[in-house]
């Protein structure tokens, strides 16, 4: 049997065959995954890189050759890792199924296609949105920040001025919309860090900043490990609305050159808070190397407060703890 893989084109034709072989359709297909990157001379991969992986297009990861030669179409991503493909700015999949709110679909759209940003709303519940605030609000402390080499003995005053709180482990009051976040990603919790919630008075910000820890540019970052493991992508909720202020701003967007100002909000893809969505951005590419553009800021707060929360995801599993909930990133379909 033979795997044909296809370029994008109006009528793509097979580029490359690859056997699968006829018996032991129930085997692991890791090896095979890495024979097609071969055939592709796709073969100079560094450390910080995954074993690539199949998924089906609703982001199920296929493990047989048996679940392969089920599916007519295959995507296969280099950092091994499942990435929403961004198709083009506007473009609206509805994802059904997911934990809580099974009886309507949440819509995905692309907001910008470099860096990959989606925007997934009504996401949350009004409940969960309250419950999240009301559990951290007392116990809030000022945000710090890792800082780079070079900035080494700055305040962290001069690019956050936020206030978070991160939410215990596993708290029986969110493990509804865990389940329902590693759904929408097709990342397993075990890849999270806990919820950072967040806190943004008027006139309050976070600059510039990229989510990934560049090993080159931080103080005891090993430079292979810290490449292989890294965050991957970011789901941001908005858990209310300032009367005015507070978008998410990604001064990159559209491949623009680096700001001079990590202050700017007026330039690149500005983002609204929207209560009870989420944005889900990436700040690696589905090869595994990071995604320079995904350069992003809090803006300012001009009137009233803002309440987020962040949940960010690596490429490799953390210390977070065994996976508690039912299910898994397959359990909800995508159309």
């Amino acid at each position: 049997l033979a795997l044909a893989l296809t370029l994008q084109a109006e009528r793509p034709q097979p580029s490359h065959a690859v056997a699968i072989p006829s018996s032991g359709t129930q085997s692991p297909v890791s090896s095979l995954a890495q024979r097609v990157m071969d055939r592709m001379q796709r073969t100079e991969r560094g450390p910080r890189h995954n074993a690539p992986a199949f998924y089906s297009p609703a982001g199920v990861r296929l493990e047989t050759a048996e679940q392969l030669l089920s599916s007519r179409c295959l995507l296969l991503f280099e950092g091994g890792i499942w990435v929403w493909p961004a198709v083009e700015v506007g473009h609206s999949r509805q994802v059904l199924g997911l934990h809580g709110l099974t009886e309507r679909a949440v819509n995905l759209t692309t907001l910008s296609l470099f860096p990959r940003v989606l925007l997934a709303s009504d996401f949350l519940t009004e409940q969960e949105a309250r419950l999240i605030i009301d559990r951290a609000d007392g116990h809030m402390f000022k945000s710090g920040v890792s800082l780079k080499a070079k900035d080494q003995g700055k305040a962290s005053s001069e690019y956050r001025t936020s206030s978070q709180w991160s939410f215990p482990l596993y708290d029986e009051g969110i493990l509804s919309l865990d389940l329902r976040v590693q759904q929408l990603t097709r990342i397993p919790m075990q890849h999270a860090e806990q919820i950072q919630v967040l806190r943004y008075h008027e006139y309050e910000h976070y600059t510039a900043h990229h989510d990934f820890f560049d090993p080159g540019e931080y103080q005891g970052r090993d430079r292979e490990g810290g490449y292989a493991n890294n965050r991957l992508a970011t789901v941001f909720f908005y858990l209310n609305e300032p009367a005015k202020g507070g978008a998410t701003g990604f001064p990159r967007a559209g491949k623009l050159e680096q700001p001079r100002d990590f202050l700017d909000c007026s330039r690149g893809l500005s983002v609204p808070p929207q209560r009870l969505a989420v944005l889900l951005f990436y700040s690696m590419l589905p090869n595994g190397e990071f995604d320079q553009t995904s350069l992003h800021a809090g803006c300012d707060v001009i009137e009233g407060t803002k309440w987020a929360a962040n949940f960010w995801f690596w490429n490799q599993m953390q210390s977070r703890g065994s996976n508690k909930m039912a299910g898994g990133p397959s359990a909800a379909v995508a159309r």
